[in-house]
């Protein structure tokens, strides 16, 4: 059975309402003693947590390296209800209202103390499959606070986690005592960033998203370059493959504007190159779906990323990012409300935690479209995943 059950969504919902709400701190010090509370009294009602973020590091390091603002925990939502009653209790209140569905809570005791509570659900076979959809083996981690032991994500995942997060001197360290300990590489970016320290700040050494552009084909030497990047052309045929992309592009677009919706109807690939110092890098495949399953007032409205190619950066995840970002905002201003990818995987059937490249399979993983805001698609039965983003102009995507 699955462990949280439709009929209690209504308690729950119930339990949140009815749960103080409190302003956030004027300032955070989520120190070591306020930790090891919370976490001593959830173990005393039976109530799994698993530690992640910054008191994740400390506790796989099992000593305290720096203060923290707040406790990051993950939980199942079937503890939620009674780790509230708990919370609510010793002074919690949440610091803006919720609903039942959420994927996460903050919650706040006016004295400096904030706890991120990351909740998920699982199915009848123990997956993750909602709220905070964490891979198959990122909640495996044991640790050490204090003198307590506690569960906390597994030391490769918390160093994939990193991806996200600013690169400045705090995180590097978490990263360097995390990766020195347990014997894992240091990410291509905080390695270059540590790189840079050590050379007092020698800019020229490290890949930054600065130092990209993307630009959508509007000649025929462009559309055939894109062609390239997407492709896998033997040398042999290159220069007749390109000549007939450039002809065909500049047939279709003789007299018109070059446009994603008029180059999808003559069975042109549409998407952005990524270039860097003028050089074409990478490309980005994506534009409108077209099927008989698409309603006919969404058609040209749902988009779909088809491919991505990072070439020699794909070890970057924040180029993968600007990538992504870019294709979202060409998609707005293209009219589209809605982006989709079917990704190389599920989360729920695992993959490594230290990704070697954010392109694998000319698409990615699922779980980095979903640190973007990519959800799944509800409503439709398919045997593949597919993520789906709404687009909207206030999205941080957008910025």
């Amino acid at each position: 059975m699955s462990d949280y059950k439709p009929s209690d969504i209504n308690l729950l919902q119930t339990i949140i309402d009815e749960f103080p709400r409190r302003k956030p701190s004027p300032a955070h010090d989520m120190d070591q003693e306020e930790v090891m509370r919370i976490l001593t009294l959830a173990e005393i009602a039976s109530i799994p947590v698993v530690v992640a973020g910054g008191w994740a590091v400390d506790a796989l390091l099992g000593w305290q390296t720096r203060s923290h603002g707040d406790l990051d925990i993950a939980i199942n939502r079937a503890y939620l209800g009674r780790f509230l009653g708990i919370l609510g209790r010793i002074g919690y209140g949440l610091v803006h209202d919720g609903n039942v569905d959420d994927k996460n809570y903050l919650v706040d005791n006016g004295a400096g103390h904030q706890i991120e509570i990351n909740v998920y659900s699982r199915d009848d076979k123990g997956r993750i499959m909602s709220g905070a959809r964490y891979p198959s083996n990122y909640l495996t981690g044991q640790g050490k606070i204090g003198n307590i032991k506690v569960s906390c994500v597994s030391p490769e995942w918390l160093v994939d986690s990193y991806s996200e997060k600013e690169i400045n001197q705090k995180t590097l360290q978490d990263l360097k005592y995390i990766c020195n300990l347990y014997r894992l590489p240091l990410p291509i970016e905080f390695q270059e960033y540590d790189d840079s320290l050590y050379m007092q700040s020698s800019r020229a050494i490290r890949v930054l998203p600065a130092d990209f552009q993307v630009i959508e084909p509007k000649t025929g030497s462009e559309y055939a370059e894109l062609v390239f990047k997407l492709s896998d052309i033997e040398s042999h045929i290159a220069e007749d493959i390109r000549q007939n992309e450039s002809a065909r592009f500049e047939k279709v677009f003789i007299e018109n504007e070059p446009n994603p919706y008029l180059a999808a109807q003559f069975d042109l690939r549409t998407g952005l190159l990524l270039k860097r110092d003028r050089e074409t890098v990478g490309a980005i495949e994506l534009g409108p779906v077209r099927s008989a399953l698409i309603e006919e007032a969404e058609e040209g409205k749902i988009w779909q990323i088809k491919q991505i190619r990072m070439g020699s950066y794909s070890q970057y995840a924040r180029i993968y990012r600007y990538l992504i970002q870019e294709a979202y905002k060409w998609a707005i201003n293209c009219g589209a409300t809605q982006l989709r990818v079917v990704p190389l995987d599920d989360v729920s059937t695992g993959r490594p935690a230290l990704l070697s490249k954010y392109d694998e399979a000319y698409i990615g993983y699922a779980t980095k479209y979903e640190q973007l805001g990519f959800e799944p698609l509800k409503g439709v039965s398919m045997q593949r995943l597919i993520l789906v983003k709404q687009l909207t102009e206030r999205d941080p995507l957008n910025t």
